[in-house]
């Protein structure tokens, strides 16, 4: 049971470092030119974030519980 819910949360893991992967993959560039953003780069900056915060929440939550 443990084992199995485990396996679940690291499945969802994977998925929000693929898409953290993916969205980096688009969002390089120096902070000073933030302002020259495309949409298409600010909603890669805003998926970036979001995984990021994501991965973060479930790791603390369900993987590395206290």
């Amino acid at each position: 049971m443990v084992q199995k819910r485990l396996e679940l949360y690291f499945q969802e893991a994977l998925k929000h470092i693929e898409l953290i992967e993916e969205a980096k993959e688009v969002v390089d560039l120096p902070i000073k030119e933030y302002e020259t953003l495309s949409n298409l780069q600010k909603f890669a900056i805003n998926a970036l974030v979001f995984r990021f915060s994501k991965l973060q929440d479930l790791l603390g939550t369900k993987i590395f519980r206290a």
